[in-house]
């Protein structure tokens, strides 16, 4: 296949691309906006309990006022004299801070007697996570939060792999008899219903060629993906992947990378995403509107127990997870006002 490349876009050609592949990918890559936050508000034991600037705090990073202190992730009560916050996991830098359910005690003068986790351990203090108060993104307007693939749970790549490229370990960039199956879908048809597209040749559409479906594209990202595979490890190009693959919009704000989409529709670190919410994700890949869990909710869902289905069917999930997670909700945090997908 590689020959067959070469000679029909000739060696120049293909050093061309070669070229490009290494000053996209070589130096490191995205677009990564920058965001300054505010001081994060801290809560330790005799400190002061200003309930109202906590609460606008709260209201302000998107949680939800529960009515009873038994609260999930994303609310907070804050009672007479106990406050509970279910606080969503963040990350400064390389730092993660996994949140939890905090429980805040409040003593006769207006000081915080007691902080305790979910366990009933009792800490020296706790910080609520920091208001982004300004951000900076490029001219493309991609919004990403990139991350290694060490950071990213195997049931998510599981998931990925499973909906989107099944033999992606074991082909070189092209996957013929998926093509091939494709091609005669099509034919039958009389137009497109299925995808050939390997992961990496998602990538190479998505790093180096336009939205514009032509012939002659579809022989560049062939070749850009020939071109990936040699010089970049399967690792190198599922972390690639990772990070650059669209995922939904937040208004005027494109959603990229896995990092970013779990925290728009999960208010979680990637890290901690659980088998329901790895598939749902997965799931929007081929179609971040069709799919958006916000806007077509029974749409997201069948699509999420697909991707099940399909883990379950290759052995990456145990039946018992499988069911446990067909039966989890979606699992969404309150909408954000200027989401559209």
């Amino acid at each position: 296949m590689r020959l067959a490349l070469v000679s029909v876009l000739g060696v120049s050609g293909l050093m061309t691309l070669e070229a490009v592949v290494r000053a996209r990918l070589g130096d490191s890559t995205f677009q990564t906006p920058t965001r300054i936050y505010a001081s994060p508000i801290v809560l330790k034991s005799g400190g002061e309990a200003d309930r109202d600037r906590v609460e606008t705090q709260l209201e302000r990073l998107g949680y939800r006022r529960a009515r009873r202190s038994r609260v999930t992730i994303g609310e907070y009560y804050l009672g007479s004299g106990t406050w509970v916050v279910g606080r969503r996991a963040f990350r400064l830098g390389n730092r993660l801070d996994p949140g939890g359910v905090v429980t805040i005690g409040l003593g006769y003068r207006g000081r915080i007697s007691s902080v305790r986790d979910e366990d009933g351990n009792r800490l020296r203090m706790v910080s609520l996570e920091p208001e982004l108060i300004r951000s900076a993104f490029g001219p493309f307007q991609e919004d990403r939060v990139p991350v290694s693939l060490e950071q990213v749970p195997d049931h998510l790549v599981a998931a990925v792999l499973s909906i989107e490229d099944q033999r992606f370990f074991d082909h070189w960039g092209l996957h013929l008899k998926r093509i091939a199956g494709a091609a005669v879908a099509n034919v039958r048809a009389r137009r497109v219903v299925q995808g050939a597209s390997t992961i990496t040749q998602q990538l190479a559409k998505n790093l180096y060629l336009s939205a514009r479906r032509s012939p002659i594209r579809k022989l560049r990202e062939a070749a850009m993906a020939l071109v990936l595979e040699s010089r970049y490890s399967k690792e190198e190009i599922l972390e690639a992947y990772l990070n650059e693959i669209y995922l939904g919009q937040d208004g005027a704000l494109a959603i990229h990378g896995v990092g970013r989409a779990a925290q728009f529709y999960f208010g979680k670190d990637v890290s901690q995403l659980d088998i329901s919410e790895a598939a749902l994700l997965a799931g929007i890949i081929r179609g971040p509107s069709l799919y958006s869990p916000f806007r077509n909710p029974e749409a997201a869902k069948n699509r999420r127990d697909l991707v099940l289905e399909l883990m379950l069917n290759r052995e990456l999930i145990t039946e018992s997870e499988h069911r446990r997670a067909q039966r989890a909700s979606l699992g969404l945090r309150e909408k954000p006002r200027s989401a559209d997908a």
